[in-house]
């Protein structure tokens, strides 16, 4: 439960050389990159502010890759044909044009197809005029056109009804209507304005097209098989092409994002035009594979620091972290990070909040097969998404089965272990039925004196932080200092444990007074005794602290009355606890009354589901607020940053 050490590295070179030293950095992912900024001993160096040109090519390739629907993945580029960057960006060029020109290609036959078919679809509806169509459209003084026009403009032919022309209605749907204008040829010119006035569509007029319709229908159907022939070749050249020259492309994609992402990381160094500096943090442990990436390299050097000693120096870093937990908790470092990072050189908390939220998570969530299916989700879950709240899942089912075999309590139905504990005979009161006799008191009271311990932790955990870091004021007179560690843990805690498991009344006046009001009246004097030891006694040039006699006042009552909240706060362990016994209990009365029916295993199934979504949801929100809001804000300090190296993301 540490933090992984850090050193600081410094590598120099020849500007010659920067890109491909990037390059070797952030394939190897373990170099974390900081801001260079002048020095002595770089005086004359100046931030590196350029355009990558990695990106036009770049650019073009991924949009290539869409066109031939290939996924974009690494693949090793080592025994890639061409090496000059210019080679390969003549590669994707090419390859870009003339996939984008069959794709365009291929589109614009697409189009015309649809156009056609359209046509053909809407021409058919003039064979329901039959012969009379014929007729009309070989008359020598009469023309016929037809077309759509929306069924509001259709209400305008109302206005030219003593014109010389007709018009027929053949289909109607929601918006537009289809029809049939017939004309007098002499007339082309007016009926050509009545048209624009109603926005009717044409699309075949006697007038403009000697071919009889069904002529017309059959020429553009063949056309149709023309194109679709034409566009099934243009696909199967595209597959092919992309079957031949993937894997290629794959290499060269993979060269260009390494060579791109590289140079993204310039904007970290500075240099000369000469030489180059840069520096940033290598995990101790990587200290030595990290040095061996350079050894081939004759103009560059890498310089090593302790990251503690430039720390102690005035450092402008803020020291990246690296968790460092043992195998059974390390997903619960997903919990720390949303809360965030602790500073480096303090403690890693994940093993410890990752045990007190499987305890209290079994606790509140009870049961061996409800958990078993947790367990099979959490596995899936990872499965699926490879994210470590699946296998926090997993490790809080197997605390819902322990706890289950304690509640013995099988999908809501006991009686199933309650033989193992007679055989076992150690603890002679299990298995533990939460809603039997007086076992509901008891359970309130195990989550109160629970609660009480976990503070009292939190307590004695922030005075040896606070003292690590010589923040005295903080780890002696606080209320989560020394003074608070007096009141809660031996005032409070003790008083309570005393009278609810011993029976006895410890809080005598002497008590009393030892513990809580001295205590109390320290942290009310809080400013006026650090006062007097800052300039007094240490005699630190500082400004005085103004003592304020109401609002230290104030400030002292709302730390005793916090303390008595944040402790009921963890009753609702044992609320929950119980909640989730009386919902099971329902679920299983409701299946014995429908015994023998098929309504039973329904209900059983159903309720069983319904329990583990509601239940399951609202227990992790409230172990995670007790472990937040009750724990984590009497010590922890989320200060820190992630440690994040340079690496080629694809």
């Amino acid at each position: 439960m540490s933090i992984e050490a850090l050193v600081l590295v410094n590598v120099v070179g020849r500007v010659s050389s920067l890109n491909k030293t990037l390059t070797r950095i952030a394939e190897s992912e373990l170099f974390h990159l900081e801001k260079a900024e002048q020095t002595s001993k770089t005086k004359n160096f100046k931030a590196l502010n350029e355009k990558n040109p990695y990106s036009s090519t770049l650019k073009k390739i991924e949009k290539l890759f869409q066109m031939l629907e290939i996924e974009p993945k690494f693949n090793d580029y080592t025994s890639l044909k061409f090496k000059k960057i210019e080679e390969i960006s003549n590669i994707v060029n090419e390859s870009f044009d003339e996939i984008s020109k069959k794709i365009k290609l291929a589109h614009n036959l697409k189009t015309e197809i649809s156009s056609m078919k359209k046509s053909v679809h809407q021409l058919s509806c003039l064979n329901s005029l039959g012969p009379i169509f014929n007729n009309i459209s070989s008359a020598e003084f009469v023309s016929c056109s037809f077309g759509k026009m929306t069924l509001n403009n259709k209400l305008k032919l109302d206005y030219f009804k003593n014109k010389n022309f007709f018009f027929i209605p053949l289909k109607s749907d929601k918006n537009y209507c289809w029809g049939l204008f017939i004309y007098m040829s002499s007339e082309q010119q007016q009926f050509n304005e009545i048209a624009s006035s109603i926005y009717f569509e044409q699309h075949y007029s006697s007038a403009q097209n000697e071919e009889k319709p069904e002529l017309l229908i059959k020429k553009l159907n063949h056309e149709v098989e023309l194109a679709e022939i034409k566009l099934e070749n243009l696909k199967l050249e595209i597959k092919n092409y992309k079957a031949q020259h993937a894997l290629n492309l794959l290499c060269i994609y993979s060269k260009i994002k390494t060579l791109h992402s590289s140079f993204n990381y310039r904007k970290f160094a500075i240099s000369n035009n000469k030489f180059f500096y840069i520096n940033g943090f290598v995990l101790e442990k990587n200290l030595k594979s990290f040095k061996n990436l350079f050894e081939e390299f004759n103009d560059v050097v890498v310089e090593v620091l302790p990251a503690k000693s430039m720390n102690r120096n005035g450092s402008h870093f803020n020291l990246p972290v690296k968790l460092k937990t043992s195998a059974l908790f390390k997903p619960f470092e997903l919990l720390i990070e949303t809360f965030g990072l602790p500073a480096y050189g303090s403690a890693n908390p994940t093993s410890f909040v990752g045990f007190v939220y499987c305890f209290l998570f079994g606790l509140m969530f009870g049961d061996v097969g409800q958990g078993a299916c947790l367990f099979a989700a959490g596995i899936t879950f990872w499965l699926w998404k490879k994210s470590n709240l699946g296998l926090v899942l997993t490790r809080c089912a197997i605390s819902s089965c322990v706890f289950g075999l304690i509640y013995d309590s099988y999908f809501g139905f006991e009686g199933y272990f309650e033989g193992f504990w007679h055989k076992i005979k150690i603890l002679p009161n299990f298995p533990f039925n939460l809603l039997k006799g007086k076992n509901a008191v008891v359970i309130l009271v195990v989550s109160l004196i629970l609660g009480m311990v976990l503070i009292t932790i939190a307590i004695f955990t922030n005075i040896l932080i606070n003292l690590k870091n010589k923040n005295y004021k903080q780890a002696t007179i606080s209320s989560n200092g020394l003074t608070g560690l007096v009141i809660y843990g031996c005032g409070i805690t003790a008083t309570t444990i005393s009278i609810l498991l011993f029976k006895t009344n410890i809080l005598t006046p002497a008590f009393f007074c030892l513990t809580i009001l001295a205590p109390s009246f320290l942290i009310f004097l809080e400013k006026p005794i650090f006062n007097f030891v800052n300039l007094k006694i240490l005699k630190k040039d500082q400004k005085k602290e103004e003592f304020n006699f109401l609002n230290s006042l104030l400030e002292t009552f709302e730390t005793i009355l916090n303390y008595l909240t944040n402790t009921l706060s963890f009753l609702r362990v044992g609320g929950f606890a119980m909640s989730h016994a009386a919902l099971m209990l329902v679920v299983v009365k409701f299946c014995e009354k429908c015994s023998g029916t098929i309504a039973s295993p329904l209900i059983a199934v159903f309720g069983n589901a319904f329990v583990m979504a509601l239940e399951g949801m609202v227990v992790s929100i409230q172990v995670l607020r007790l472990i937040y809001y009750e724990m984590f804000s009497r010590f922890y300090k989320s200060n820190g940053k992630k440690f994040e190296p340079a690496k080629i993301i694809f």
